[in-house]
């Protein structure tokens, strides 16, 4: 059912509407006392509510194209999910209290002899986590709804050291890169301004041939306004000409880390065999070492493994 096409009530002392499924297209209620309505799947398009008392708007799925309320006590205007009207003129002589929007006026010129009091919230979203596992960098677009930024950085992992021919020494194996984690709160660490995060992924260090060490992993960092966090790479393995010499060994694990509730895996260090070290498995872990022994030939270290960021958007 709905209302009439005009409805204008007048209250000399409160006034009360009950609520209907639909409203009529202007509706401009007077109360001497307190004025109230209901709440509405649809709200008129023409709303001027005026209370010599209190006036209590109820929530609504969609509020008037125009609404203009008035009191000579306390306006109390409520929570609406979508779409306040583009204006919006409020006046009360004693508080006016209004609650959080997910979208605002476009014009909003607000009076109050008493107190005022805005609230201001994100529509409810559930976490998004973004994966970054490609060398290089990239920027990541802040979403707009989220509050808080866990950043997770793994850095990548060396490359193992080479044998040389001759030598009864084998390579090392690669050391994994590190783990680093941060929450970024917007306006606080970094301003509501900000829009993207720079992120860096490390490139896997190298397997070194011969006597040669392994190269280092690339750090894998995040920059956001005036703050860098960096993961950094696992050194490379050492190479039979490097003293101290040992045995061939595998490359080192990153392991996982738990970080704010979720956990994020790191890769599997290369192993060892007769011949080449072997590579690392994605992310973040150090290559095997080249087998030793003196009539086994030369042999390369293992690559390690690329690193990788995972940047979590909450409320």
């Amino acid at each position: 059912m709905s209302y009439e096409v005009a409805l204008a009530p007048v209250g000399h002392g409160d006034l009360a509407l009950a609520a209907y499924p639909r409203m009529p297209a202007t509706l401009n209620p007077t109360g001497v006392g307190a004025l109230t309505l209901p709440a509405y799947a649809r709200i008129p398009a023409t709303l001027n509510p005026a209370g010599a008392g209190a006036v209590n708007l109820a929530a609504t799925a969609r509020m008037a194209a125009t609404i203009q309320p008035t009191a000579s006590g306390a306006v109390a205007l409520p929570a609406a999910q979508k779409y306040w009207p583009a204006s919006l003129p409020i006046t009360a002589q004693a508080l006016l209290s209004w609650g959080a929007l997910a979208r605002m006026p476009a014009t909003l010129p607000l009076a109050a002899t008493g107190a005022l009091a805005l609230g201001a919230a994100f529509p409810t979203t559930a976490a998004a986590t973004t994966t970054y596992s490609t060398a290089g960098a990239t920027n990541y677009a802040i979403p707009w709804w989220c509050r808080y930024i866990d950043v997770v950085l793994l850095g990548a992992g060396g490359g193992g050291g080479g044998h040389a021919f001759g030598s009864i020494y084998g390579g090392q194996g690669g050391e994994a890169g590190a783990w680093q984690t941060i929450t970024l709160e917007r306006g606080v660490d970094i301003p509501w301004t900000a829009t993207t995060i720079t992120i860096t992924v490390g490139t896997a260090g190298s397997g070194g041939n011969g006597n040669n060490n392994g190269t280092a992993g690339g750090a894998t960092t995040a920059t956001a306004a005036s703050i860098t966090v960096t993961a950094t790479g696992g050194p490379g393995g050492r190479g039979t000409g490097t003293s101290p010499y040992g045995a061939q060994t595998a490359g080192a694990s990153p392991g996982s880390t738990t970080f704010q509730g979720v956990t994020y895996p790191g890769g599997t260090g290369g192993t060892t065999t007769s011949g080449n070290g072997n590579p690392a498995t994605a992310p973040g872990a150090g290559g095997g070492g080249g087998n030793s022994g003196v009539f086994v030939g030369t042999n390369t270290g293992g690559a390690g493994s690329i690193g990788r960021a995972w940047l979590r958007a909450r409320q």
